[in-house]
């Protein structure tokens, strides 16, 4: 998976530059940020279901049960309903 995404340090810099020498990020900057993270969460919460339920199922369900009913509830798009 290509990781195409801006580090936050790198917005918090386009920031300053826009709105002067703040040190917090911007709303504008936060929505571009989160928008391009949905677009690989998605994919990425597919690949975590698929290994999981492969061949590590037992394994993930004692490791870490969170994560474990997280994807496992996910759709088959990738997205998580809310509650989740």
């Amino acid at each position: 998976m290509e990781w195409n995404i801006v580090t936050i340090s790198e917005y918090q810099t386009i920031s300053m530059a826009k709105f002067g020498n703040h040190y917090s990020l911007y709303e504008m900057e936060m929505d571009e940020i989160v928008t391009k993270l949905e677009t690989k969460m998605n994919p990425l919460v597919l690949k975590i279901k698929d290994l999981m339920w492969s061949n590590e199922k037992d394994f993930w369900l004692r490791k870490n049960n969170e994560l474990f009913n997280v994807v496992t509830n996910a759709n088959d798009d990738g997205t998580i309903n809310a509650g989740w």
